[in-house]
């Protein structure tokens, strides 16, 4: 079902998305017609699938790895004066944006947003249902 479902079909849904750790978004999805609101987490590129997930994790860790390198290289470069005055600064400034969150290259897109949308839905599906009626997905209530 899930490789079916486009971010259009489901964008009425999504209350509201909020990033959190490592990438990983909450989302909240909430149908007006029935009034079922569920959350669920996604990440960008890591779908469902244990590969996904591993590769996700493995991206993440290098990254972290290399933030912390750099920080620490140009925090030791700084401290001992090895570095002439507008490099070091440079490299301060550089070094704040590598190590702030949501800094930096690996601060997620729109894609990546959506994307993370797409594979949290996925994980809540089952509480949802197309409605040909108004082609539109609606809320699963207990009846």
């Amino acid at each position: 079902m899930s490789d079916d479902v486009t971010f259009e079909q489901i964008e009425p849904l999504v209350a509201g998305v909020v990033p959190i750790d490592g990438g990983t978004f909450e989302v909240v999805f909430w149908c007006r017609a029935t009034g079922v609101e569920v959350r669920a987490q996604g990440r960008p590129g890591g779908g469902s699938g244990m590969l996904g997930k591993g590769a996700a994790l493995a991206k993440g860790r290098l990254l972290g790895m290399v933030r912390e390198g750099a920080a620490r290289s140009v925090r030791r470069a700084i401290t001992t004066g090895r570095l002439p005055g507008g490099m070091a600064s440079a490299a301060h400034q550089a070094t704040g944006k590598l190590s702030s969150p949501g800094g930096g290259a690996g601060e997620p897109d729109a894609d990546d947003q959506r994307e993370a949308v797409l594979n949290a839905f996925e994980t809540v599906a089952d509480r949802f249902r197309w409605d040909d009626a108004s082609g539109a997905f609606v809320g699963v209530t207990a009846d």
